[in-house]
């Protein structure tokens, strides 16, 4: 029998568990794709659950345990700049829609700033000097080397004598990893000024990345903790003392990428790579991908293929 589990959102309200995962099966994930061993975060958790909080729909991975630590993120970021791919971004479609929303002369906090990208894109397009707080001690020190006015706390611990502080806040791909979630938006609210927005970019996940992309690796712990879309950020707002000013997406996969990822969920299929995929796997995916891409284009359709990221702005009341 499933414990008990309590909502991270309100904290005060049961979740229902809806998935069930193999630890050992994303132990391999993890190997396999990253060269990362994941497997102190599983000891004596042979399986972990989605749950599914009733009052806003928020799905979240359980125990909290699961979570990733420092060194794991420090293992991710040297794997990132070692293939080049880069784990903190540039150029990012949130970061330029938030500018829509951020005037000169504003007061921003940027929560989870990594090597202060965006706090560094505020001083040259809106000649704002801003504040990050930031967990990793490598990127801290980068950005501290820059100039950059970055401070080692949680938000909560922030928020203790910096109340009423700023005209914006925003927190770009970190929520998904926070567990906490009432304490972390309260917080957030907390340093806002009323009337101040708070700009929130996260996966989009209907209901899992790309939508049917169940075993993205990076979207499964110890990476990510919850699973987020358009529904639940609206909910919210029954809960904390905010408005949704405006949400967007970012671009949608093509028709094609999700034919792809609806084929794997089909076939419960875990590799993403066609080549790893073994004999039988890749007959079925042949012939089972017609099919799939018919119900694609139906979507397209019907509007119902959304980009893999969201980013909303809320108005504190």
């Amino acid at each position: 029998m499933k414990s008990e589990v309590l909502s991270p959102v309100t904290e005060d309200s049961f979740c229902i568990p809806e998935e069930e995962f193999n630890s050992k099966e994303i132990i391999d994930l993890y190997l396999s794709n990253f060269n990362i061993d994941v497997n102190r975060f599983f000891l004596n958790i042979p399986t972990f659950d989605i749950y599914r909080c009733k009052e806003t729909g928020y799905r979240f991975y359980y125990p909290v345990e699961l979570m990733g630590d420092g060194l794991f993120y420090e293992q991710l970021q040297k794997k990132a700049q070692s293939d080049g791919s880069g784990y903190y971004r540039e150029g990012t479609f949130d970061h330029k829609f938030s500018l829509e929303h951020i005037e000169e002369g504003d007061k921003v906090l940027e929560i989870g700033c990594g090597e202060g990208v965006y706090m560094k894109l505020l001083a040259d397009q809106k000649n704002i000097i801003s504040t990050g707080l930031e967990l990793n001690n490598y990127t801290i020190k980068k950005c501290i080397n820059e100039g950059l006015d970055v401070y080692n706390m949680l938000i909560e611990d922030f928020a203790v004598t910096a109340k009423s502080s700023f005209d914006k806040v925003c927190t770009f791909q970190v929520l998904e990893h926070v567990y906490s979630i009432k304490s972390f938006i309260e917080s957030s609210l907390k340093v806002l000024k009323k009337g101040g927005y708070l700009i929130i970019s996260v996966p989009n996940c209907e209901p899992y990345r790309m939508r049917h992309n169940k075993y993205s690796a990076l979207n499964l712990p110890p990476h990510h903790m919850g699973l987020w879309n358009i529904e639940i950020f609206q909910n919210l707002t029954k809960i904390f003392p905010i408005e949704i000013i405006e949400a967007k997406y970012s671009n949608p996969p093509s028709i094609t990428g999700d034919a792809y990822f609806r084929l794997k969920s089909w076939l419960d299929i875990r590799s993403l790579s066609f080549e790893t995929q073994t004999f039988a796997e890749k007959i079925k995916m042949i012939l089972c991908f017609p099919f799939a891409f018919t119900y694609s284009i139906f979507d397209k359709l019907n509007g119902a293929i959304n980009g893999g990221q969201i980013c909303v702005v809320f108005k504190k009341k």
